[in-house]
């Protein structure tokens, strides 16, 4: 999650970007446009994040085998993450020939997030969603404006709504301010922003990635750490 975390921080800094001046003359302000001076990184992030994702995974799916006698010949057994009970069932084939101590298979249940009020929406299930998304597809991420975290300069100053809830474009109005062509030339902006699942990702369109990212893996360590603290689970 690191390396996720700092590569676009460098993409940011390396002035990917800058502000067009124009003058709307029928309604007298003066209104800044964003403009993309590099392509944003998406397939780069995407790869980062899909990485991230599947080591995490296959952490739980370790724990599984491992739990199970961690047989090397062992195709079989992974970590389940299921979002219904017909999917747990399915399943259970999986451990019959290598069984897992009853207790942690009893724990491992009550993880489920079909046994959670809103399934989809477990971090549990997040981890799942996007990893086999990953698989199949790059994960697509995109740009969009945290904030503008500083405006220097006097009078009315007008952040357009809905700037920060999508993807930043070419073109698209990020500041507005009246008065005459070029007022405020000394205006110094800076602004924040933040990486975002594309529209193609359902409920985690538009959301921004480290907030869904963290949980997860604040989620797996929690597992792991409730396994190794029960040392009986694991096969001698």
């Amino acid at each position: 999650m690191y390396v996720f975390q700092t590569e676009p921080w460098k993409f940011w800094d390396s002035d990917a970007y800058t502000l067009i001046h124009e003058y709307n003359r029928e309604e007298a302000k003066n209104i800044l446009r964003f403009k993309w001076l590099k392509p944003v990184p998406q397939h780069l992030w995407g790869a980062i994040l899909g990485d991230a994702l599947h080591c995490a995974r296959s952490a739980l799916d370790y724990i599984a085998w491992r739990l199970a006698g961690s047989d090397l010949t062992d195709r079989h057994t992974f970590f389940p993450i299921c979002l219904t009970e017909k999917d747990w069932r399915a399943a259970q084939w999986r451990y019959r020939r290598h069984p897992i101590h009853s207790q942690a298979f009893d724990h491992i249940h009550s993880l489920q997030p079909y046994r959670r009020p809103d399934p989809e929406r477990t971090f549990l299930w997040a981890l799942q969603e996007l990893d086999a998304r990953d698989k199949h597809k790059l994960i697509t991420l995109t740009e969009s404006l945290a904030r503008a975290s500083q405006i220097e300069g006097t009078g009315q100053i007008t952040i357009p709504y809905g700037v920060i809830e999508g993807p930043l474009q070419d073109g698209m109005i990020i500041i507005e301010y009246p008065g005459p062509p070029a007022a405020r030339t000394d205006l110094n902006i800076h602004l924040s922003f933040q990486v975002v699942f594309d529209s193609t990702t359902g409920i985690w369109a538009n959301l921004e990635v480290i907030s869904i990212l963290k949980p997860i893996f604040d989620v797996v360590d929690a597992i792991i750490g409730n396994f190794e603290f029960c040392s009986n689970w694991f096969p001698s």
